[in-house]
């Protein structure tokens, strides 16, 4: 699933790095290996780049692959973790270079700004296409960090080794910390490129910490008055209540960071009903608190300097009755009403009250919910729709639902059997199945695995099947929309037949064909 980032492409495009890359040309002439997305450090280059404000660096291109993966090593802390905001891309002094290894030993690892995870991911696919096991062994031992830095609750600190401030041990939702974790942790325990390098006892005890963190997210859903809503951006890691962040980030139900969670829950397969409730729960949230008759204006005014970032603009807020919806990033946790803050902790209702540092360097407002709930969310509903309809016709079957069964069919709907001979209209395959079903006897295929694709009215499935008697099978087929429900147009059952007895199995089919 993709979550709520922007996307930097190959070549290299946006504002971010326009006028800072000019391009490396004093290194030695290396291998020329396909570029990696660097889209996993969008945050770190935006923050290093508001932060220094610097120009003229030179800059890896993308495709030089172990230079930027060699800056990834330099900044990798001993404990296995990284610093916030470094841009993996600058070509480093020598003077900061030994700052670097200098600071090796420094305990200032954060999961925060969506890091840790995009340094691991792309040094392993550094190592899968160099086979230089210096990116492998630096890969797994951030791997390590992050698996050993999960509380026993299942959650994640936003900086777990720091301890000056109250807010860095928190469990944190803020910058996908939680869901970014899960995410790419899920995709480590799926074996899949470019984790298959990994063995499997790794994977497993991934696959146990992402289970740990999937059901502390369900109960970290904030409650009002006994109904789900949204996430908090941080809960204190012992009594797991909302807790605040920095200082002007108080405790609340938090839109932008809502969406992540509820898009990671997404994309989990086979969803549980617990999950299907709670992503429910807060897209309906997500609608209850949306905001209209304004908008949020940038103007211009006099070029500042804050500590953290630059502006030459201001916002404010403009009364529009056709302004289009939008959701503030705080909501009390007993009302769902919007607020916002200063640096000295005080509440404030109106963006004008907020300081112009915090006005402007920080997010109050925002239209993150509007493609999740426009076309993100109602695409999922359908998935879930359609998979529960195939759960129903598996259940039907075993159970010699007659009724139950057929009525999942289409009107012209289609069942193609194992026998090349077997394509049934739903009037024969009734007539087939009638003496077992009549008799209580069914057929029971358990699914798995299932990939459901939607294109308007229609969608298309496949699914492994596990049954007592012929052990992995395979289900595919079509679904179409009818009368506002889901309908099988046509379902094919088979028996994947492994390569190397594919010569054995279809020899045989075909003596038996011959007789």
């Amino acid at each position: 699933m993709t979550y709520i980032r922007r996307k930097f492409l190959v070549p290299v495009v946006g504002a971010l790095l326009a006028g800072f890359i000019t391009t490396a040309s004093a290194e030695p002439e290396k291998p020329v290996y396909q570029p990696i997305s660097i889209d996993g450090f969008y945050d770190a280059i935006k923050h290093w780049n508001d932060r220094t404000g610097e120009e003229g660096i030179a800059h890896y291109p993308l495709n030089q692959i172990e230079s930027i993966a060699d800056n990834l090593l330099l900044y990798q802390r001993d404990s296995g973790g990284w610093p916030t905001n470094k841009h993996p891309l600058r070509v480093v002094s020598s003077e900061e270079r030994a700052q670097a290894n200098a600071e090796k030993s420094l305990a200032d690892a954060s999961f925060d700004n969506r890091n840790i995870y995009p340094q691991i991911e792309y040094l392993s696919e550094v190592y899968r296409q160099t086979g230089n096991t210096r990116y492998r062994d630096a890969a797994l031992k951030g791997l390590h960090y992050t698996l050993d830095r999960q509380y026993p609750n299942g959650g994640w600190a936003h900086s777990p080794d720091r301890t000056e401030r109250a807010y860095y041990r928190h469990i944190t939702i803020a910058d996908e910390v939680m869901p970014g974790v899960l995410a790419f942790l899920r995709k480590v325990a799926s074996g899949d490129y470019p984790f298959d390098y990994i063995d499997e006892g790794l994977r497993n005890q991934t696959a146990q910490a992402v289970t740990k963190g999937n059901m502390l997210l369900l109960d970290l859903q904030v409650r009002i008055d006994g109904k789900r809503t949204g996430w908090a951006g941080q809960y204190h890691e012992g009594t797991l209540k909302p807790a605040q962040g920095r200082s002007y980030e108080l405790p609340g139900v938090l839109a932008w960071e809502t969406v992540p969670v509820l898009q990671y829950l997404m994309s989990i397969d086979n969803p549980s009903a617990e999950i299907i409730e709670a992503v429910n729960a807060g897209a309906a949230w997500l609608e209850f608190v949306k905001l209209s008759g304004f908008r949020v204006d940038r103007v211009d005014s006099d070029h500042r300097r804050f500590d953290y970032h630059a502006a030459d603009y201001d916002l404010v807020v403009v009364d529009d009755s056709k302004a289009k919806p939008i959701w503030a990033r705080f909501y009390d946790l007993k009302t769902s009403k919007p607020f916002l803050a200063n640096r000295d902790g005080k509440r404030v209702y109106r963006l004008s009250d907020v300081d112009a540092d915090r006005r402007t360097g920080y997010s109050w407002y925002g239209y993150w919910p509007a493609s999740f709930l426009e076309s993100e969310y109602p695409a999922w509903q359908q998935k879930t729709a359609i998979a529960a309809q195939l759960d129903r016709f598996h259940q039907a079957a075993s159970d010699a639902d007659s009724e139950g069964y057929f009525n999942l069919f289409s009107k012209d709907g289609v069942f193609l059997g194992t026998d090349a001979t077997e394509r049934w209209s739903v009037a024969e395959f009734k007539q087939y199945a009638k003496p077992y079903f009549d008799q209580g006897k069914g057929w029971t295929y358990v699914p798995r695995d299932r990939t459901i694709v939607l294109h308007g009215d229609v969608a298309w499935f496949d699914e492994l099947l596990d049954n007592a008697s012929y052990g992995e099978c395979r289900g595919s087929g079509v679904l179409v929309r009818e009368d506002g429900q889901w309908k099988i147009a046509q379902y094919n059952l088979h028996f994947p037949i492994p390569n190397d007895l594919a010569d054995q199995i279809t020899k045989m089919i075909k003596e038996s064909q011959a007789k």
